[in-house]
């Protein structure tokens, strides 16, 4: 059996903080189902490449950022798999990806 898989990191601009930093989010699509979990990282609007997905610029904290955007998506690269091997995908990936730490 075919399996389409996807991952995105996107901004959520609608839960702009106090001080204008918005929250990201990985999207992972598997057979058009979606599950969404948040990373725990927060960052300003202008400072975000939707395209590339990651944050622009050469700061500390954008490397730091783009660092933990890389190794979540390592993470659920992982798990999706683990699970397509054991052939497990679309019953397990909403449970593993909710109980993944992603910070």
């Amino acid at each position: 059996m075919h399996y389409s898989f996807s991952l995105l990191f996107w901004l959520y601009k609608y839960k702009i903080n106090k001080s204008g930093e918005a929250p990201f989010y990985a999207r992972v699509t598997v057979n058009n189902k979606r599950a969404e979990i948040a990373t725990g990282e927060k960052i300003s609007p202008e400072r975000w490449n939707t395209n590339a997905g990651s944050v622009k610029g050469n700061w500390e904290d954008t490397r730091r950022i783009n660092n933990t955007l890389d190794r979540i998506s390592l993470k659920i690269r992982g798990i999706y798999h683990d699970l397509f091997f054991e052939n497990l995908i679309i019953n397990h990936l909403n449970g593993k990806l909710r109980n993944l730490r992603l910070h």
